[in-house]
Order: C-alpha cells, then structure tokens, then sequence
C-alpha cells in the first residue's frame, strides 16, 4: 500500500512538474510570437508615417489638398450648394493658409469634418463646426455659422497676421487687417 502511494506521488509530481514546464513553454512561445507580429506592426506603422511626413508639405512641395478627406456630417444632410460653398469660404482656405502660408509649423492635415448642429444643440448660436486631425495627432477645430450665415474663414494672429500675396490673390476675402506680406 506504501509503495503505491509512493509511485502515485511520483507519478502526480512528473505529471505536475510536466504540465508546468509545458505551460511555460507554450505562454513563452505565443508571448514571443506576439511580440513579432506587434513590431511587425510597428515597423509597418512607422513606415506609413515616415511616407506621411516625407510626402507632408514644405515651402518647395505645396499640399495638393485633393489628398485631405473633407467629411460633413451628419451625412446626407448638406446640399452640393451648401459643401461647394464650405468648401470655397472655409475649408479651401485653411488647408492653403495651413501649407503655403503657416511654412514655419506645417501641420499634415488628414481630415477635415463638417459637422451641423441640430437647433437643440447648438453652442452660442453657432450653426455649424470644424474639426480638423493631422499626422501628429492634432485635433482642433472652431465653429462658425453664427445665426446659420456661412462666412469666410479669417486667419486669427495675435497681432498682425504674415499673408503671401499668393493667398491674398486667391482668397480676397479670407483675411483681416492688419496683414503684412511675408
């Protein structure tokens, strides 16, 4: 009877000590396999940034600005009257202000979002707002609209705003006094 007990302990320890070490050897392998696939993802990652900010716009290589995504939400609630005319007052502005004249602080734009807001919810009577995300993880915006009249985009300077001539040509009506040209 001892001597069963005895190989029944032996046997249940080798069982034990085996599920053990195979246990450790499995969770090692899937961790390592893991870390693989993330640096794999990583170095993917990397490389679609690295191919962003090559490709990001300096004062030689201007944006094309057909790259950035404008998206207006809610969808199917703006008309082609009302985008053409965000478009041309709002969005076409900032992106060409944003790489051609703002050269010292390039931000990579990605998108660019349009939102409406509901009567209910509109912040200070502002009928619509901008949210604008870059390569960097910039995330800013403002609203406009106030009173439901879509006005053209001003740059905000602290004190006298730097314009190109270029931009000035292009958007007349996109910039205060005071200016000076760069």
């Amino acid at each position: 009877m001892k001597k069963k007990l005895v190989i029944t302990i032996i046997i249940s320890s080798i069982v034990c000590v085996l599920s053990i070490g195979l246990t450790w050897y499995f969770m090692d392998k899937n961790t390592k396999d893991q870390k693989v696939d993330l640096d794999k993802k990583i170095e993917e990652l990397q490389q679609k940034l690295n191919n962003l900010t090559n490709n990001s716009a300096s004062s030689e290589d201007k944006q094309d600005d057909t790259s950035i995504i404008v998206g207006f939400n809610p969808n199917g609630l703006f008309t082609e009257e009302e985008k053409k005319e965000i478009k041309s007052k709002i969005t076409d502005p900032y992106i060409y202000y944003s790489y051609n004249v703002e050269t010292d602080s390039p931000r990579s734009i990605v998108s660019i979002t349009v939102k409406e807001y509901s009567e209910d919810e509109r912040p200070a009577g502002y009928y619509y707002g901008i949210d604008v995300v870059d390569t960097e993880g910039y995330r800013g915006g403002w609203l406009f609209g106030q009173g439901g009249a879509i006005d053209y985009w001003k740059a905000e300077c602290m004190d006298e705003c730097l314009l190109t001539q270029d931009f000035i040509d292009k958007y007349p009506n996109n910039f205060i006094e005071p200016y000076k040209l760069k």
